[in-house]
């Protein structure tokens, strides 16, 4: 990307490794690169150079059920997908679901069983007030003592937020480094009405000991077992609360 250096959350991500960001075309960044393998990360058609090299191997690893995706794809060596409900949408075998490879968040503070979370990208398509509003106007009286921490969440929900749970919910930027509040929360809540392709933020509250509670949708579906210390799916709010009640129970004896 012209006039500008990687960000300091990718350096940290990829610490060890060479990064780039060139405003080259595809064609250009093989010539100047001349990789042993290419590796193309759900990226759309147009970027796909029309004449791969030969004798590299060309991996293309999807993300999501686009159509142009089932057209193309037969050009590389090895296709993957990130998930089998991923595979059933855009008719891929699932002997080629590659799940996400998620490391453990960075260690946080202290975990506060009583406090619950949500972290997304600052994207208001997955910050819809239908899809998260029921959900905290049935947990807020039901758990007076629980606190909430929302990361990422745009100024229009924050207002909403408040006014149902008061000075309990608290708010954060999203970045990279931001998934160290997993290793604080004791669970994560996120309701949503998007079919996920594959919850990554499902993994990492996993990896960390935060227990997922989230919808019964998409990729979330094969990653959550239903237990206290595994996750749960829901459908209504009454079900995010019961889900709540049992992983409290769980934690506090």
């Amino acid at each position: 990307r012209s006039g500008r250096s990687p960000s300091p959350d990718t350096m940290l991500a990829f610490q060890g490794c060479h990064v780039f960001l060139n405003h080259v075309t595809p064609e250009e960044a093989i010539e100047q690169f001349k990789p042993d393998v290419l590796i193309f990360h759900n990226i759309s058609e147009t970027v796909i150079p029309q004449a791969l090299p030969a004798g590299v191997p060309t991996i293309f690893y999807q993300h999501s059920a686009l159509k142009q995706f089932e057209i193309f794809r037969e050009r590389f060596d090895v296709a993957f997908c990130v998930s089998k409900h991923l595979a059933k949408q855009a008719k891929f075998d699932e002997r080629f679901v590659l799940y996400q490879p998620v490391p453990v968040p960075p260690t946080g503070g202290i975990r506060n069983h009583m406090k619950v979370g949500r972290i997304c990208t600052p994207n208001s398509g997955k910050w819809q007030a239908e899809d998260l509003l029921p959900v905290y106007e049935h947990l807020g009286p039901r758990f007076p003592e629980l606190r909430y921490e929302f990361v990422g969440c745009p100024e229009n929900v924050r207002e909403k937020l408040v006014e149902i749970l008061g000075d309990r919910a608290e708010f954060a930027n999203a970045s990279w480094a931001a998934r160290q509040k997993f290793n604080e929360w004791g669970m994560m809540v996120y309701s949503s009405s998007i079919e996920e392709s594959y919850g990554r933020t499902v993994c990492e509250a996993q990896r960390a000991g935060c227990v997922p509670i989230v919808s019964r949708r998409g990729g979330f579906i094969e990653q959550v077992a239903q237990s206290p210390t595994d996750g749960f799916l829901c459908d209504s709010p009454e079900e995010f609360g019961n889900a709540v009640q049992a992983v409290l129970e769980a934690l506090t004896g």
